[in-house]
């Protein structure tokens, strides 16, 4: 076996094995969205193992993380969600432009209304305690 020790050829595998992960990470995505729909509209796990390759022991657990990644995902957008948008960029496919359209203009879901209450009680004390 020969290795290269050549910086410029480390760095092009590296650059390569991240855009592969980060492809990896988008068609994970992808693929959750659609078992989470094809499960809704009657398949069967057998069919879903079997269209996916995923064993069918697996299946129960992968539609369950499926279903809450993919809960919030908006169907009528480029992305489903601001992780898909942010990984189509890295990936290439969409410009940088896009991105920022589509990240600026996301219906995000509104924070939690923040607590304007305090407690004012006075805490408990317990003997031998501060």
């Amino acid at each position: 076996m020969i290795f290269e020790d050549d910086p410029q050829t480390q760095d092009e595998s590296r650059t390569k094995l991240q855009r592969l992960r980060l492809q990896q990470q988008l068609l994970t995505l992808r693929i959750d969205r659609a078992l989470t729909r094809a499960w809704q509209r009657g398949l069967t796990l057998d069919e879903l193992s079997e269209l996916t390759g995923i064993p069918r022991e697996d299946m129960p657990q992968r539609l369950d993380n499926a279903e809450d990644d993919t809960k919030n995902w908006i169907d009528d957008r480029l992305g489903g969600s601001p992780l898909e948008i942010a990984l189509m960029h890295a990936v290439g496919e969409i410009t940088r432009e896009q991105m920022i359209n589509e990240l600026a203009t996301f219906p995000y879901v509104p924070n939690a209304p923040p607590i304007t209450t305090l407690d004012d009680s006075p805490p408990e004390v317990v003997p031998g305690s501060w």
